[in-house]
């Protein structure tokens, strides 16, 4: 998994489990998570509500590859605005 999407906060978790392969497909991978994605992030709207929360290991990569839950989020929600911060930890969220 390049990304996985972990808590759907409008959907009633429809799209948990929900990313992007490493073969370049779609997918639904529950088991995602046991790769290493070593990046959080979240995918809010322009009113700043939070629609979804996920994982990444792509956040340094070429733009495309970087924007990919972001441009799946508003495609399917309008998320507008995608934020990145080291997985477990307090640190301040910077936007992409």
């Amino acid at each position: 998994m390049r990304w996985i999407i972990t808590q759907d906060l409008i959907d009633n978790g429809a799209a948990v489990g929900f990313g992007h392969s490493d073969q370049g497909g779609w997918c639904r991978d529950l088991d995602g998570l046991s790769e290493p994605m070593p990046t959080e992030i979240r995918l809010k709207d322009d009113d700043g509500e939070v629609y979804y929360i996920g994982r990444t290991r792509d956040i340094g990569e070429d733009e495309g590859r970087a924007f990919a839950p972001l441009d799946w989020a508003m495609t399917n929600a309008g998320a507008t605005t995608l934020e990145f911060r080291p997985a477990g930890s307090a640190a301040a969220w910077s936007a992409l």
